[in-house]
């Protein structure tokens, strides 16, 4: 996936990106969007009316791109837009940036993303 099919899809999130990282050689790029207010339409939601209610008072996509050769591995974080209400707005993204980030290098750590993807 190059830049500009990078830029595309983390946009179809509403999401921008934020930030460049690297763990065990792999790069991990880091993106985060919201607040979205259309739970309904959002297909992490599809099939989870709890869910919709849920986040329709609103939520962020938090989003990991980890690039290979070939294929881009890519995972995804919900929070709803009231989460962690003790911490500023800067520190609630860095905490959803943070929570995707782990699980990102949870995968990468795991070898499943060096086999699968690049």
């Amino acid at each position: 996936m190059n830049n500009t099919n990078i830029e595309r899809f983390i946009g179809q999130y509403g999401a921008r990106a934020e930030r460049k990282e690297t763990y065990m050689g792999q790069e991990i790029l880091l993106a985060d969007g919201g607040p979205h207010y259309d739970p309904e339409n959002d297909i992490a939601f599809k099939d989870s009316p709890k869910e919709q209610e849920k986040m329709r008072k609103g939520y962020y996509c938090s989003i990991a791109l980890l690039p290979g050769k070939h294929h881009t591995a890519i995972m995804t974080a919900y929070c709803e837009k009231d989460h962690d209400p003790e911490l500023t707005e800067a520190a609630k993204k860095e905490a959803r940036l943070n929570a995707v980030l782990a699980s990102a290098k949870e995968e990468i750590a795991s070898g499943i993303v060096n086999s699968l993807y690049v």
